[in-house]
Parts: C-alpha cells; sequence; structure tokens
C-alpha cells in the first residue's frame, strides 16, 4: 500500500480561554458552535495575530473540520504535528487522543478507529504555553515565548506492514577499502494475521545505483500479528564519496518492503559517509582535525514569530556559509528543513534540547522527575528525528543549567548516559556558564563555555585557560561569544557596529591562539531576537529586544558581517 499524506495546514478557527473553562464549555466537542472566533494560519504563532496578542501566554483553542478519503480505511492513521509551543492537548470528534509537553519537538498520535470515512471530522487542539519553573525550558528561558501551532499539522496514511524505522551508519574506511555500511531497520506489523515480508535495500547516487560490496543488503522474515522485527543488514560503498561542509557528498537509501509479489511499502533517506570523532582535545572529522566557526541562531522572523513564510531560513545557512563559517548551533529542535538544507549545503549541526537555565532559579528542578522526564523524552526524540543526518554531528544535552551545583550531576549523568545509548557515534555535549565552578563537564565529551568579556580579551584568555583547567584532557569549545550592536549606530562606544566588529576579531584571535585546545567558537549570534522580559540590573541595550546578531531580525546586515568574513578567511 502506498503511503500519504492529507496536509492539515491552512486557516483553522482560534481563540483564546483566559479563564480556562474551553474544556467546561465544550469547546473541543464536534457540536460546539464557535462563534466569533477568528480565521487564523497553522502554522503560525498567536503573538502575530493580533498586537494585543504579542506576548500572551495561557491556553489557547485551534478547531477545524476535514474529511478523509474511504481509501484509507485499511491504513493506519497518524496525526502528527512537526511542533506547537508549549503543553498540547488533542481531540478527535470529541474524543481526547494525547498530550504532548515540549515546544520544539515533533509528535504524532495514532487516530487509527477514530476518523470517520462518511463525513466532516473535528479536530480540536488546546495548546497551553504559561510559563512555568518545571517545564522545559522553564519560564525564564532567553528567547520569546511564542505560543501556537507554528509547524505544519498532517494526517498520515501507512500500511499495516510497514517500515517503522531505520537507522544509518556509514563512516570511511582506512585507504582505498570500501566504506562500511549498516542498516538497522524496524519492521511492524499492525495487521489482524501474520505477513512474510522481503526487505531490500538499494543505495543511490546522483548518478543512479551505487556499486556495494558483501551480502545482499535483503532479508525475507514473518511478522506476526502486533509484532515488531529489528533487522541489520551491512555492506560496502565502492570508491565512497565523503561528506563535509567542503564536499556535500549525499547517497539516497531506498528501503523497499514486499508482501505477496507486491509492494507493501517503501522509504527513503539520504545519508553521507563521514564521521566526527573527539580525539584528546581536537575534534576530528573524516579522521582530520576540524575547526569550528560559525553562529548561533534562534528560530524567529521578522513579523511571523517562528513561521519563515520567505525562505528566510535557507538564506540563513547559506549567509553562514558565505561568511567562512561551518556550523550553526540552536537550543531546540529546528525546523526540519533545516538538517535537510544543512546535508545539502554542506553544514555542521550542533543539535540540542532546550534544558535551558534548569535550576537557576530553584534547585529542585535539578531533581524534579517531571524536568528529567521531559528532557530525556526531548533527547530521544531529537537523537530518533536527526541520527541519519550527516550535518547534524554533535548531541548537546542543555545550556547554562545550574551546573555549578552537585545535585545538577544526576540530571545531566542520565541525561550523558541516554545519548550514549541511543548514538555511539557522535559525541555529546554540554554548555556551561559558571566558569571553574562547573560540576559536569567530566561527564560530556565536548565541554562547552559561552563567555561575553566584551574588548577585555587578555581577561577572556585567562579565562579560558582556567576553565579548560577542570577537563584538560577534552576539547572546550567556546559556544558563545559576541557583542551588542544597534543597527546604524557607529564610532566608538558600547553598542556601536564598530565595537561589536571589534570585540568579535579580538575574541577570535583569543581562540585561535588556543587551538590546541579550543576547537573552534559559535558567535552569538546571527540575528537580532526578541527575549523574554528582564531583570533592570541586566544593562542590556534593550532588556527585550536583544541586538546581539550580526544582522537585525528583519536580516538587515551590520558592519560585523564584513569583519567576520575577513577573520574567518582562515581559521
Amino acid at each position: 500500500m502506498k503511503r500519504s499524506v492529507l496536509e492539515l495546514d491552512g486557516q483553522w478557527l482560534f481563540q483564546i480561554d483566559r479563564d480556562e473553562r474551553g474544556t467546561e464549555r465544550g469547546w473541543h466537542t464536534p457540536a460546539y458552535q464557535p462563534g466569533g472566533w477568528r480565521q487564523e494560519p497553522v502554522p503560525g504563532n498567536w503573538d502575530t495575530y493580533l498586537p494585543e496578542l504579542f506576548g500572551y501566554a495561557g491556553w489557547a483553542w485551534y478547531r477545524r473540520t476535514f474529511r478523509v478519503a474511504p481509501a484509507w480505511s485499511n491504513q493506519r492513521l497518524h496525526l502528527r504535528f512537526e511542533g506547537a509551543n508549549y503543553a498540547t492537548t488533542v481531540w478527535l470528534n470529541g474524543q481526547a487522543i494525547g498530550h504532548h509537553e515540549g515546544g520544539f519537538d515533533p509528535f504524532e498520535f495514532d487516530v487509527s478507529g477514530k476518523v470517520s470515512f462518511e463525513g466532516d471530522n473535528t479536530l480540536a487542539v488546546l495548546v497551553d504555553n504559561w510559563p512555568r519553573l518545571n517545564r522545559v525550558p522553564n519560564s525564564h528561558a532567553g528567547w520569546w515565548n511564542y505560543g501556537g501551532i507554528y509547524r505544519s499539522v498532517k494526517l498520515l496514511a501507512l500500511p499495516p506492514v510497514r517500515i517503522a524505522d531505520v537507522t544509518v551508519h556509514a563512516e570511511p574506511a582506512a585507504g582505498h577499502q570500501p566504506a562500511p555500511l549498516s542498516l538497522d531497520v524496524a519492521l511492524v506489523n499492525e495487521g489482524m494475521t501474520a505477513a512474510e515480508v522481503t526487505l531490500a535495500a538499494q543505495v543511490l547516487a546522483d548518478e543512479g545505483p551505487v556499486t556495494l560490496v558483501g551480502e545482499p543488503l535483503a532479508a525475507t522474515v514473518t511478522l506476526a500479528p502486533a509484532a515488531e522485527v529489528k533487522l541489520s543488514l551491512s555492506a560496502g560503498i565502492t570508491k565512497a564519496r565523503l561528506w563535509s561542509p567542503a564536499h556535500p557528498n549525499l547517497y539516497r537509501l531506498r528501503l523497499m518492503l514486499q508482501q505477496a509479489g507486491a509492494t507493501a511499502d517503501t522509504q527513503e533517506t539520504s545519508f553521507g559517509v563521514r564521521s566526527f570523532r573527539v580525539q584528546g582535545t581536537q575534534l576530528l572529522l573524516n579522521g582530520e582535525p576540524v575547526r569550528i566557526a560559525g553562529f548561533d541562531r534562534h528560530e524567529e522572523y521578522a513579523g511571523t514569530g517562528r513561521v519563515d513564510k520567505a525562505g528566510t531560513l535557507e538564506a540563513d545557512l547559506e549567509l553562514i556559509k558565505r561568511l567562512n563559517g561551518n556550523m550553526v548551533r540552536m537550543h531546540y529542535q529546528g525546523h526540519p528543513d533545516l538538517y535537510d538544507i544543512a546535508d545539502r549545503i554542506g553544514l555542521l549541526v550542533y543539535a540540542e534540547i532546550p534544558t535551558w537555565g534548569v535550576g537557576n532559579k530553584d534547585a529542585n528542578e535539578l531533581s524534579d522527575p517531571g524536568v528529567r522526564q521531559v528532557a530525556e523524552s526531548m533527547l530521544r526524540t531529537l537523537i530518533a528525528s536527526l541520527k541519519n543526518h550527516p550535518s547534524v554531528v554533535i548531541w548537546s544535552i542543555g545550556n547554562e543549567c545550574a551546573t555549578n551545583r552537585p545535585e545538577a550531576r544526576a540530571l545531566f549523568g542520565h541525561l550523558a548516559a541516554v545519548a550514549r545509548s541511543l548514538d555511539s557515534t557522535r559525541p555529546v555535549a554540554y554548555v556551561g556558564m559558571h566558569d571553574t565552578e562547573e560540576k559536569c563537564f567530566d561527564l560530556v565529551d565536548i565541554p562547552g563555555i559561552n563567555k561575553y568579556f566584551g574588548l577585555r580579551a587578555r581577561e577572556l584568555g585567562e579565562r579560558l585557560d582556567a576553565i579548560h583547567a577542570l577537563t584538560p584532557d577534552k576539547p572546550l569549545l567556546v559556544t558563545e561569544f559576541g557583542h551588542e550592536s544597534a543597527l546604524g549606530l557607529r564610532g566608538q562606544g558600547y553598542g556601536t557596529e564598530d565595537e561589536q566588529a571589534s570585540v568579535l576579531e579580538q575574541n577570535w584571535a583569543v581562540i585561535r591562539a588556543r587551538h590546541d585546545y579550543i576547537p573552534g567558537g559559535l558567535i552569538w549570534c546571527l540575528a537580532d531576537y526578541w527575549h523574554q522580559p528582564a531583570g533592570v540590573e541586566h544593562r542590556w541595550l534593550n532588556r527585550i529586544y536583544f541586538c546581539h546578531g550580526v544582522t537585525t531580525l528583519a536580516r538587515q546586515p551590520k558592519q560585523a558581517v564584513a569583519a567576520v568574513k575577513t577573520m574567518w578567511e582562515k581559521r
């Protein structure tokens, strides 16, 4: 059977629920008549629907109807959300089908047997973005708390007997040996009878099928009803072309599942042949030392919140490449397109979950089982979603948490162990801000540090040396450095474009001078962004609109753009 998708993006009915009585009023039921509700776009952030809703935090509802073709009645139906912030509860035809916590990771629910094929289906979604200390990130997160369903929603029609998952490992071989390729494939049978199936795999490049050596990539198994079977297949790729930022060579893996002489399912994913390792205090890409130069960024666009309507995401990543950069980092799982584009253009990705600030305001968060559960769920989703992307080279388990407290070791030790259990081919990182008071750097492969020293370059160097002494056998990545500036403010002094450019140049010189243990750095940040309100003790140019970008939120370039391109010509 063929996989099919019903896109549910478009205009939805929308209403805020400030007094949290929507369920009491029956807003989730098909019989409810939503008179006076607004028509608003999904994907969309409610902060952009009305000026008065910019910064609204609380409950809000979305409703729409849709019809499903009777031909899908023999398929398994999954309702998938690519992203909604933060806690999302979903009803279909008045029946509760699931709840999800997390503002950036995708999630889906099996709605087989709950869909009508004879008329309208009513979908009701409650989204709650109210800031709370025990959420991940908590209410003190360093970015705007945009609310709503801001990524795509779709109904997936899947064959009952199908390919459920595939993990691809492909790394360079020594000398001229074929590159080893291994596949871990999960098959499921959600039908009522046993199924004998044959799985076959093919590797393709732009010019066509790729020559493989070893046993054929194929296997025949019998799947009992409600069973899952995991298969491992391996081969070698002759004359493999490696993936790197300079040469982002991609292959395509095509999986075909045959049952009773017919195609039961097909699936295709891209991958690259590459390795990324920590060796001593260095990072190795395909066995060679690599110098990191890149940007942190937020998924935020002028006037549209987290929804990219103008191709700005791809333009951002292309800009990093044009500035001689090779890496991008965000504090959370990004839009799926980010990773596809990074694969294609050759940009390394530092992938992180939003365990941001945990324990800094309330140390009890560090031992809160709810925080741990949600953070682990986010980490598992991150790795499951991105594991086959060659651009993704690091799993980061958090940023700027209370890791100056010994209580943090249990939480971050657990997250590091989970990451390694799911993927042993990529290093695990954590980013701190507590300098020599950090208590968790020994738990990860790549300690990261965020440092803002302005023009005090000598002091920055001394501080980096002291932090590195905590784990002298590991690389120390400078994951954030930067400075504020306002577009059009020139000359000497804090906040000018000239001083921002000078700070970046001087800080980069300090980082380069320590290449023996610092493999590079990431600038905070690519574009200005809206920030959660900060107290008056934070002496920023603007305590809500943060001006650390080398461009404005509208992507107008500042003087720093040209400065960065020049300073990164030699890493």
